[in-house]
């Protein structure tokens, strides 16, 4: 048999094992590529979601009409302002480790469900910074609120409040959008001032704001205390910063 006969049968013959793999690679695909919606048609107060937080089994979503909770695919309850939450448009959520508590960012102020009770926090009520609350991150005892006139600090052992701005911190404008707590660290993604750290055991605030042109204008922040990484969204793309590593994308 000739080399060129010899290939072309090894050809066809691959051909067809590729032939017969196609509907299991299809089916792998499919099963891959699931995806379920929900929408108000399940339950949800509104179409327009703007948050969510995985809480075990549950899943909390924050809409521009309140709060729902979902547990296996079915929205078990909605909280809106009738019920306590302390405004319709929801932000942010962070689930309390410690304590299972639900903290709400609203765009009217802070929001505690705790035990099935809400208590609120707003401007005129605490120590708020202000009503508009982008983010919020909750760090065993203390709560981190990224307000539009800058972050706000709850003490839940003392029920103290600090705020931090362009006064006191290497903010440019008090404009923090975004806030990441570890145990040890605090990230904060500022509009104009790039990612400030708050390192809680000495307190005190470092820039990251020239490091290796890190943008200025950062929307988002996440920080992984277990490989160290820090992820920034910002309006230029995304940066991943592990130790002196710096990806962009």
């Amino acid at each position: 048999m000739s080399e060129a006969k010899r290939g072309m049968r090894i050809f066809v013959g691959c051909a067809f094992v590729l032939l017969a793999l196609l509907p299991a690679i299809a089916q792998k695909s499919k099963q891959q590529a699931h995806w379920e919606q929900y929408t108000t048609t399940n339950g949800l107060p509104s179409n327009r979601v703007l948050c969510v937080a995985v809480d075990a089994n549950r899943m909390w979503i924050g809409t521009d009409n309140g709060l729902a909770l979902m547990e296996h695919g079915r929205v078990l309850r909605v909280y809106e302002p009738e019920d306590g939450l302390v405004a319709h448009v929801v932000t942010a959520i962070s689930v309390s480790q410690a304590t299972g508590d639900v903290w709400v960012a609203t765009f009217g102020g802070l929001s505690r469900l705790s035990a099935g009770t809400f208590q609120n926090y707003t401007s005129l009520t605490s120590g708020l910074a202000n009503d508009i609350v982008y983010d919020i991150a909750v760090q065993d005892n203390i709560v981190w609120a990224a307000t539009a006139a800058g972050l706000s600090r709850l003490d839940l052992r003392s029920g103290s409040w600090s705020n931090f701005d362009d006064r006191n911190t290497p903010m440019v404008d008090p404009w923090p959008l975004a806030v990441s707590a570890s145990k040890e660290k605090v990230f904060v993604a500022t509009w104009g001032s790039g990612v400030l750290e708050y390192g809680t055991s000495e307190a005190r605030w470092t820039s990251h704001r020239n490091e290796q042109s890190l943008s200025d204008y950062a929307t988002g922040v996440d920080y992984d205390s277990q490989s160290g990484a820090l992820w920034i969204a910002t309006r230029g793309g995304v940066i991943r910063q592990t130790g002196e590593d710096l990806q962009r994308y």
